[in-house]
């Protein structure tokens, strides 16, 4: 912004600010599908998946408007694996010189990847892995295991695919195994309260910001949006609310000056790993101080 500001003036600056503006509200709006839209059943899903994607479509309007050209727009993260009908409101929303690209699974699954090797090697047993279901990929639509599930495998652990996690006999499956803890990271659905409350220790969160700060969706791409000197992982106590439960232990992880959200999520994804498991002895030490 101060580069097309020092060469063009202010209205490119206040188009800019507009620009941003709006794709903050886009990323509320993205929240707002996964934790209310998706739960509130197939019919009202729809609508809101198609509200969500006309805000993208005004936002990547307001692009062309002011800079013409061609634009990417580029969907990615748990969202978008777990809910393809999105993606399609997104097709159907955006303007025709808007293409549509998916990221990878593996960078969608990267940070639980990462959580699961970690507790695999560790001393404490992994009784079960839930996941999403497996997808269909490329032109011979073959089924391909999710990577969490991958690991799961090479590792021997049981692995559940539930396609909704409120379902009754997920909820069920749960209390027949018995954990002592549970552990959620980038799962993708709402965790019922009924499964909150199943094991002694709670239901541990791996959210990739230093809460309170950046709640709720992207938090690794708007630090390095908003120029952050840091940022960090924050372990927390999961409630029925979205990131609002309370906080357990922090590492902080300094950004370079060319990070990209890229590169931040591979950082972070690596110190969430390791931060669970000093969450973890810390919970079963008593050693922790749960702060709001």
């Amino acid at each position: 912004t101060e580069l097309l500001h020092r060469q063009l003036g202010e209205p490119v600056e206040q188009a800019m600010t507009q620009i941003y503006a709006g794709g903050r509200s886009f990323i509320a709006s993205l929240a707002h599908v996964v934790f209310e839209g998706r739960e509130a059943g197939d019919d009202a899903a729809t609508a809101i998946f198609d509200q969500g994607a006309e805000r993208l479509a005004e936002l990547v309007s307001a692009a062309e408007r002011y800079f013409p050209g061609e634009y990417s727009v580029v969907l990615g993260g748990g969202l978008f694996a777990a809910y393809p009908e999105y993606v399609e409101a997104v097709r159907r929303r955006c303007p025709g010189q808007a293409r549509l690209l998916t990221t990878d699974m593996p960078v969608v699954y990267g940070a639980a990847v990462e959580a699961l090797e970690a507790l695999a090697s560790s001393r404490h047993e992994v009784t079960a892995v839930f996941t999403q279901p497996d997808k269909p990929k490329g032109r011979g639509k073959a089924m391909q295991f999710t990577p969490v599930k991958e690991v799961a495998l090479r590792e021997n652990i049981p692995v559940y695919q539930p396609k909704k996690a409120r379902d009754p006999e997920v909820i069920q499956k749960i209390r027949e195994l018995a954990p002592d803890v549970l552990v959620v990271v980038a799962f993708g659905q709402i965790i019922p309260q009924e499964i909150l409350d199943i094991a002694p220790y709670g239901c541990i969160n791996v959210h990739g910001s230093l809460l309170p700060k950046y709640r709720g969706a992207a938090p690794i791409q708007w630090a390095v949006i908003d120029g952050e000197k840091e940022s960090g992982v924050t372990t927390m106590q999961m409630d029925a609310g979205l990131d609002t439960g309370d906080m357990l232990l922090k590492t902080v992880v300094p950004l370079d000056e060319k990070e990209t959200g890229g590169s931040l999520f591979d950082k972070l994804s690596k110190a969430g790993a390791d931060l669970l498991l000093k969450t973890l002895d810390a919970l079963e030490n008593g050693t922790v101080t749960p702060q709001k």
